[in-house]
């Protein structure tokens, strides 16, 4: 899931964030997922959290390279999201 824009500085709108919890639920409905839980990311070989962010993968020597998508501001309500969608799910 991609949450396309800026978020360094800008939060993201409500509407947006709403969105994005009912299609992570939808999706860790679907493919069994636990939403608070870890799982292994297969490209970097590391064990995430399964809602993360993609700067977390830049954590692998085998990352192409450091990002900080998605933005601090979208970054630090990760764990928010996180517990949101894992009482939809």
């Amino acid at each position: 899931v991609c949450m396309m824009g800026t978020y360094s500085t800008v939060n993201v709108t409500p509407a947006a964030v709403q969105t994005l919890e009912r299609l992570l639920a939808w999706q860790a409905v679907l493919w069994k997922l636990d939403p608070s839980g870890q799982t292994v990311h297969s490209a970097s070989g590391l064990t995430l959290n399964t809602i993360s962010g993609h700067r977390d993968a830049g954590l692998s020597p085998r990352a192409s390279g450091a990002t900080e998508c998605p933005g601090n501001a979208l970054y630090s309500y990760l764990p928010e999201l996180r517990a949101r969608v894992a009482r939809q799910a």
